[in-house]
């Protein structure tokens, strides 16, 4: 009943199907929105802020414990041992000792480098499942639409995030009160494609006016001026 539909429409595997997409001419994914934290001049203990007191107290005993265990059993093995001689210049004598490079100083030293060079292992679970998993046991997290959404991530002093589309998260967060951001990469990959009948010749002249659009740099210039450049936070430095 159309020749063509002109939309923010997403091209899926399931429309593609039914009807004809023409190139993305604007690229997007699904990205998350957090309140924006209050600017504060870190301190020096702030590295510590990520991990509560008790997994510290937990880590700074379990240093403590490797070292001095390490430390024992290196007083008991026969393979840390080893004779050095020694001279000594009054009576020309040559004296043997036995040593152990495990002293108390290297065995603390020798567990820090341990703990500093160790990772994360890679979860079974991919992250959007663990993700859905969290979600779905609190049912309280899900809205019914965008403005409740962005209300509450307003005024949850930082305590919920919300996951959108990448274009709308951009926009909001250019806009007053300039109190929410974007915070890492989008999660996904997609874009808008204009629509149209499956089988019609539109499609090829449409994918030729989108390519040309995207090498003049049109296209860019327009997402730059409604979403950036008529930005309401530029004096707040917030941009």
């Amino acid at each position: 009943e159309a020749d063509m539909a002109i939309a923010p429409l997403t091209i899926t595997s399931a429309r593609e199907k039914v009807i004809d997409f023409s190139k993305p001419f604007m690229s997007l994914g699904i990205s998350i929105m957090i309140k924006k934290p209050t600017k504060k001049v870190p301190g020096i203990f702030s590295f510590t802020k990520p991990l509560s007191r008790e997994i510290w107290m937990c880590i700074i005993l379990s240093y403590i414990g490797v070292s001095v265990v390490l430390f024992l059993v290196s007083r008991f093995s026969p393979f840390e041992m080893k004779i050095e001689s020694t001279s000594n210049h009054a009576n020309s004598r040559e004296r043997k000792m036995v040593v152990n490079d495990f002293n108390l100083a290297n065995s603390l030293w020798f567990v820090l480098g341990a703990i500093m060079q160790q990772g994360g292992d890679k979860s079974r679970i991919t992250t959007y499942t663990r993700m859905w998993e969290f979600m779905n046991s609190r049912k309280d997290v899900f809205v019914d639409s965008y403005k409740e959404a962005i209300r509450r991530v307003r005024e949850s002093n930082g305590k919920y995030a919300f996951l959108m589309e990448s274009t709308q998260n951009d926009y909001i967060n250019e806009r007053k009160p300039c109190d929410t951001m974007k915070v890492g990469r989008n999660l996904d990959a997609k874009g808008f494609g204009v629509a149209s009948p499956s089988g019609s010749p539109m499609r090829v002249i449409l994918n030729l006016a989108v390519l040309h659009l995207k090498e003049n740099g049109d296209l860019q210039k327009l997402e730059n001026k409604w979403w950036f450049d008529r930005s309401e936070c530029k004096d707040k430095g917030d941009k």
